[in-house]
C-alpha cells in the first residue's frame, strides 16, 4: 500500500489570512480524501486477486475423477472389488511407471464401514460380526498412518492382501494384517536402492498398525475405534442412498453404470472416462495393458494364494490347516 504524505507548514510559518487557510485546507482534505479512495481501490484490487488466486489452486488441486468407494471388510463383494478389479487397476499402473499421471488426476478413497448398526449404548455392530469390525479398524488405521502419497503403492498392496487373505483368516483379523505387513516389508527390503520414490516400497510397522492403534484396550476404546467412528460420521454425510456394499460414488453421485463396470474392471472403466473426456491414451490405456490387467485374475492365484495363506497361519499362529 502507498501513504501520501501531507507536509504541514512549518511552525515558524507566520498566520496567513482566512482565505488562503481555507484554500490550504481544501487541499488537503481534497488529497487526503483522494489518497483514501486510492488505497481502497488497491485494497479491493489485492482482494480479489488474492480470491482468484485461491480459486484456481482450488480447481487445480481438485482431480477430475472421483471414486468414493464403502466397502466392508469380510464382505465377499467387498473383498473381490479390491483383490481384482482395484488392484488389477493398480498393477497396471505401476507397470507402466504412469503413477504420477494417473493419481494427479484420479483420487480414490476407501471407507471401510459399509451396514453397520449402533446400539443405544453407542456401541458400532459390524454385518459380519466382531471380526469384521477389527479388520475394519485395520484397514482405517493403515490409511490413516500411510496415506500419504509416498505410500500409496505400500497401502495398496496391503489392501490387495489382505482383502484377499481375511477370508482365511476370520477367527483373527489381526493375523492377516501381521501377515500381510511381513509380505510388504519383504518387498521394500528387497528393492533396489535406486528406485523412482513413486515406485518405492515403504515398510509398514505391525505394532503401530495393529497394537497402537487398531485393537481395543482394556477400556474398550483405541485409536482405531476413533477412526472407524470418523468414518461412519463422513460415511452417513456422503452416501445418503447406501442399501448395500460395496457402494461407489463418481464425483459424489451414484451412477449405476459407472458402478457396474468399476466392479468388472476399474481399469477399463478409468480408461472409458478419459476417452469420453478425449483425453489422450496412456499405455495402461492401450489394447495391450487391457488385455493383460482389464479382467480379473486367474484361478490359479486364487489356489496358490489359499497355500500361502495356509503356509502363513502355521508360521503365525502355529496352527495346521487342510
Amino acid at each position: 500500500f502507498f501513504f501520501l504524505m501531507i507536509r504541514r507548514p512549518p511552525r515558524s510559518t507566520q498566520s496567513r489570512s482566512s482565505a488562503a487557510s481555507d484554500v490550504y485546507k481544501r487541499q488537503v482534505s481534497t488529497q487526503s480524501t483522494w489518497g483514501n479512495q486510492r488505497q481502497q481501490k488497491m485494497k479491493i484490487a489485492l482482494i480479489c486477486v488474492l480470491i482468484a488466486t485461491l480459486s484456481l489452486c482450488s480447481l487445480s488441486a481438485e482431480a477430475p475423477y472421483r471414486f468414493d468407494i464403502s466397502f466392508e471388510a469380510l464382505c465377499p463383494f467387498s473383498r473381490e472389488l479390491i483383490w481384482t478389479s482395484f488392484s488389477q487397476f493398480v498393477n497396471a499402473v505401476y507397470q507402466y511407471e504412469e503413477q504420477d499421471i494417473v493419481f494427479d488426476e484420479l483420487e480414490v478413497n476407501f471407507y471401510p464401514y459399509g451396514i453397520v448398526h449402533e446400539t443405544n449404548g453407542g456401541v458400532q455392530v459390524c454385518q459380519h460380526g466382531v471380526d469384521e469390525c477389527n479388520a475394519n479398524r485395520v484397514y482405517a488405521c493403515v490409511d490413516d498412518i500411510y496415506g500419504q502419497p509416498e505410500a500409496r503403492r505400500s497401502k495398496y498392496f496391503f489392501y490387495d492382501c489382505y482383502s484377499h487373505y481375511i477370508g482365511y483368516f476370520q477367527e483373527e483379523a489381526y493375523v492377516s494384517a501381521q501377515y500381510c505387513i511381513q509380505e510388504l516389508n519383504k518387498l521394500a527390503k528387497e528393492q533396489e536402492d535406486d528406485v523412482e520414490e513413486s515406485l518405492r516400497y515403504v515398510a509398514f510397522n505391525h505394532v503401530e498398525v495393529v497394537d497402537k492403534c487398531a485393537k481395543l484396550n482394556e477400556q474398550g476404546t483405541s485409536r482405531g475405534l476413533k477412526l472407524f467412528k470418523t468414518i461412519g460420521k463422513q460415511q452417513k454425510e456422503l452416501f445418503t442412498g447406501l442399501r448395500y456394499v460395496p457402494y461407489i460414488l463418481y464425483n459424489g453421485e451414484h451412477v449405476q453404470k459407472e458402478e457396474n463396470q468399476s466392479r468388472l474392471s476399474f481399469l477399463r472403466e478409468y480408461c472409458s472416462l478419459r476417452a469420453r473426456d478425449d483425453k489422450e491414451e496412456l499405455e495402461i490405456c492401450s489394447e495391450e495393458s487391457i488385455k493383460e490387467f482389464g479382467h480379473p485374475p486367474r484361478d490359479g492365484r486364487r489356489k496358490k494364494s489359499v497355500r500361502r495363506a495356509h503356509k502363513a497361519a502355521s508360521q503365525i499362529l502355529g496352527v495346521t490347516y487342510a
